[in-house]
């Protein structure tokens, strides 16, 4: 029998679901071999995605299947492969996705860590954006009619003001990946297209002695001072990052966007 629970995660109502008891053959499965050994996830000829073996898939790892849809538009194949790139990140054991009928997305997760706080994430649109940073203001302060207030990602509570047009997006970048920088925090490296890096170059030449605004999803990744003409085709957007947001980071940038408002409708142990 499945008991239905409700979480409130994220504003928003989640409805989850928990096994009020298993068949005995499963827990005797489940005691023996562990959750992702005992058959009671995907069904046979579903395409399943097998991580590499970390400590953290080791011995009893449990299978939580998900629906996610997005606001006022289907998922399709292409977000199916969007939300996998995006989740092929440490902490995941095993992954299945797949769209299902009326435009949602069934997605099947072993981890050992709490889904919702590894899937989430990853279900943010992923638009990035470069723009000219005007000043640090308090919240709650004017705004020029070609000009956003845009908060931190550091969750400062400051508000950057920036200018709406954007100098460059995020088609400009070829690949990201997630490195150590040079502080010892961890950062993500990002390379250019042909097109891109001669527009990169032009843009940090222009702002030499100011601030650009790397944006994510209308959030400020970094907002550094331009030091000097970034010529070379890659640069580093560093800030309070860990390990796991910065390769979820990269992952993402590496992605197609998704939709606006794709969320977590429901989840459940089978």
């Amino acid at each position: 029998m499945v008991r239905p629970t409700t979480a409130q995660e994220g504003g928003t109502d989640v409805e989850e679901t928990a096994p009020g008891g298993l068949g005995l053959a499963i827990l005797i499965c489940r005691l023996f071999f562990g959750a992702v050994d005992c058959g009671d996830h995907p069904a046979p000829g579903m395409p399943v995605t097998d991580l590499p073996p970390t400590p953290e898939c080791a011995g009893t790892i449990p299978w939580y299947e998900l629906v996610l849809e997005a606001d006022g538009e289907a998922l399709d194949d292409q977000d199916a492969a969007t939300i996998e790139d995006r989740l092929t990140q440490p902490g995941v054991c095993r992954l299945v996705v797949h769209p299902e009928g009326a435009g949602s997305i069934r997605l099947g997760i072993a981890t050992a860590d709490n889904p919702l706080d590894l899937v989430q994430p990853a279900l943010n649109p992923g638009v990035l954006s470069f723009h000219r940073v005007v000043d640090d203001l308090p919240p709650g302060a004017p705004v020029g009619p070609d000009q956003m207030a845009l908060a931190s990602m550091d969750d400062d509570g400051r508000a950057m003001i920036v200018e709406i047009e954007p100098l460059l997006e995020g088609q400009a970048i070829e690949s990201a990946d997630a490195a150590i920088a040079q502080h010892g925090g961890w950062a993500i490296t990002v390379r250019f297209t042909d097109k891109g890096r001669e527009r990169f170059g032009d843009i940090t030449t222009d702002l030499l002695g100011r601030r650009l605004a790397i944006v994510l999803d209308r959030q400020v990744m970094s907002a550094p001072y331009i030091q000097e003409p970034i010529i070379g085709g890659s640069a580093m957007i560093s800030g309070s990052f860990d390990e796991a947001q910065a390769r979820l980071l990269a992952a993402i940038l590496n992605s197609d966007p998704l939709p606006p408002g794709v969320h977590v409708v429901s989840i459940e142990m089978p």
